[in-house]
């Protein structure tokens, strides 16, 4: 009987590590289920802290770039913008003043010449006001004035196309005293 009951007691001593095995390995699995949850949650936390503080730190830094960016493309238009202007105001004033530089002396007597503007800058009779005995004959001369690396327009290119072609006429128009009353 002793045998018996020293069977019992081992029987249940094992059954009871068995048990406390199972059960310690279930705990230990539901621990580190828990543990992974919880580094998972603080990794996440920390991620989207992390992502937030990069995020702000480059809107700031964008927003400073786009600051800096615009005053300087601001400053740099308007630079640009004084060049075009003053360079335009040179031409304009190189085109009414051309008549006293010794390179417009050069092609004609300024005297012959007629100021219009546009299309283009003069309209030179060339010869037309000579001195009494002199016959040359009378050349027409359409002339643009251009300062620094100006070019000409579409238009200005056209007349003088249009010159070179020869597609160049003189045409007199009579108005009726009747339609102008």
């Amino acid at each position: 009987m002793d045998n018996g009951f020293l069977f019992i007691i081992v029987g249940i001593i094992i059954g009871a590590l068995i048990v406390y095995l199972l059960l310690s390995r279930q705990i230990l699995s539901k621990a580190e289920e828990k543990a992974k949850d919880i580094a998972t949650g603080l990794f996440n936390a920390q991620r989207d802290q992390l992502e937030r503080v990069i995020h702000d730190t480059y809107l700031a830094k964008f927003d400073e770039w786009k600051a800096t960016e615009l005053v300087e493309t601001i400053q740099s238009e308007r630079a640009n913008a004084l060049s075009r202007a003053r360079a335009v105001l040179k031409g304009k004033i190189g085109e009414q003043l051309a008549p006293l530089l010794p390179e417009f002396l050069e092609i004609c007597n300024p005297s012959d010449a007629r100021f219009i503007g546009s299309p283009i800058d003069y309209i030179v009779f060339k010869n037309m006001t000579l001195e009494e005995g002199q016959d040359l004959p009378l050349e027409v001369l359409l002339l643009d004035i251009k300062t620094g690396k100006s070019r000409l327009n579409r238009i200005q290119k056209r007349i003088r196309e249009a010159v070179d072609a020869g597609r160049v006429r003189f045409k007199l128009l009579r108005l009726e005293s009747s339609t102008i009353s």
